[in-house]
């Protein structure tokens, strides 16, 4: 092969100059150009396969670059074994290259987190966590970035308390690298306060946000769409809260700066058109609501196609329209084709397919078909049960669907086994003193009470009632 000046090949120049032409059409959007930029850059790679550390570091750059490419369209599928080969190559390596190993093991993990394959992707950050500290010691930004993907693992999979744990060290651990007014300091601080609102720790995420939208302001400017990001988290919690007057204030003010900062088309604002579309829902604002759906969707239509999970959430997001336009023809066919496009992209097992099977199946519930509803609904509950455990809120939330939907089927004993299920995982999860709990228990002695039971009935009301006293005042 012809060589250059200090030895560089034909091929090496080729496999940079498309290496940095294929990022930058990924970081406009050009996806379909990217990606075929990447495969060009592994053909070269493997036509000058050699036996030498340059080309096994060259070959998982490679296919790593690809695959970051895979991940942000949302072809999760086609990521993960790229992930893995690059996993291969690198393990042959000698002496290792632990700085390369970590980052492919912590993007495999993101991956797998993407997908649903939960314990799979606690493996793989534990593995990355441990190569990285090796490597770099304990306070080092990959260190922090493994602590970061890991408590969102947490989040997803409702540890809390462990997301908690790694976020809060993500941030520390920033902080000290990078001073207390970087921008990544900030993005840890804002994953932390999602997870306060989640566990509708309200006034603790709300201190964390407005200290994350200081940063950004002090670094950015009041006007900077990225400033509008910790808007937008503020909006969610106001949203949470109930403050839905406040929350559209919040987030009509953020969607300007994002607009006016990046144009009509960045996948931040379809974030933001969704969120912003579940206020309006609330308000019982349709058209509102429709309006910023139909826009999230163009956008991520436009983005990245019609087969990406984040555009099939945006059809789940009109399906919920639909149905409390009692629309319920176009609920089914908004869920359905949100399905097949995350069948598509996860398989047959995944969190957000759960959902829409649920989703599904109350729609059904709606139409009083018992029948149809119940295969979408002991589906989803199994699918659970699978990737999350018994001992999970959104279990105990299915069950409780679950208890109703045999109850109007007429499958009394079925309706009670149910709800005393779902009440102990309503309890392992919140504690007996809880409103969760103390709803369930109202439904349970409510199923007494319509099935002439008294004494039943009056023990779970009872309890249900001192609950809600002693929780409200």
């Amino acid at each position: 092969m012809a060589k250059l000046q200090n030895g560089i090949t034909r091929n090496t120049s080729k496999i940079e100059l498309f290496t940095k032409a294929g990022s930058f059409l990924q970081e406009i959007a050009e996806y379909k150009s990217a990606e075929i930029l990447f495969e060009n850059v592994n053909k070269l790679i493997d036509g000058e396969r050699q036996n030498n550390n340059k080309w096994i570091i060259d070959k998982a750059s490679g296919l790593c670059t690809l695959a970051k490419l895979y991940e942000e369209i949302g072809q999760f599928a086609q990521a993960a074994p790229l992930l893995k080969e690059a996993i291969e190559v690198l393990e042959t390596m000698k002496p290792p290259n632990q700085e390369k190993m970590g980052d492919t093991l912590y993007n495999l993990a993101v991956v797998c987190r993407r997908q649903g394959k939960f314990v799979e992707s606690e493996a793989l950050f534990l593995e990355a966590l441990a190569i990285r500290t090796q490597r770099f010691g304990p306070i080092n930004e990959p260190v922090a970035q493994t602590h970061n993907g890991y408590g969102l693992l947490k989040q997803v999979t409702a540890n809390y308390s462990e997301a908690e744990k790694h976020f809060k060290l993500a941030a520390q651990y920033r902080e000290s690298i990078f001073g207390s007014n970087h921008p990544i300091v900030a993005v840890s601080l804002k994953d932390l306060a999602d997870l306060y609102t989640l566990s509708s720790k309200f006034d603790e995420a709300s201190e964390i946000l407005e200290r994350a939208l200081s940063i950004y302001k002090n670094v950015f400017g009041e006007s900077h769409p990225v400033t509008a990001t910790a808007l937008s988290s503020i909006g969610s919690v106001l949203y949470q809260q109930g403050k839905y007057k406040q929350a559209e204030e919040v987030y009509t003010k953020a969607l300007d700066l994002q607009r006016k900062g990046w144009g009509d088309l960045h996948p931040e604002i379809a974030i933001t058109c969704n969120d912003f579309g579940g206020v309006y829902m609330r308000m019982q604002n349709y058209n509102k609501a429709e309006e910023l759906y139909t826009m999230g969707l163009n956008i991520r239509e436009k983005l990245f196609g019609t087969k990406h999970p984040d555009h099939a959430n945006c059809l789940g997001n009109l399906g919920s329209l639909a149905q409390k336009r009692a629309q319920y023809d176009q609920a089914l066919n908004y869920f359905n084709r949100a399905l097949n496009i995350l069948k598509e992209g996860y398989g047959d097992t995944h969190i957000d397919i759960a959902t829409t099977l649920i989703n599904i199946a109350a729609v059904h519930q709606i139409q009083r078909n018992f029948s149809a509803a119940l295969p979408n609904y002991t589906q989803a509950l199994n699918m659970l049960l699978d990737l999350l455990g018994v001992h999970h809120a959104f279990v105990a939330v299915t069950l409780n669907d679950l208890s109703i939907l045999y109850n109007n089927l007429g499958r009394y004993k079925d309706t009670e086994d149910v709800y005393k299920r779902a009440l102990d995982v309503y309890i392992k999860v919140y504690g007996k003193i809880h409103p969760s709990t103390a709803q369930v228990l109202y439904n349970i002695g409510k199923f007494y009470k319509n099935n002439h039971n008294k004494e039943e009935a009056a023990k779970y009301l009872e309890q249900s009632y001192n609950i809600f006293a002693e929780v409200l005042g």
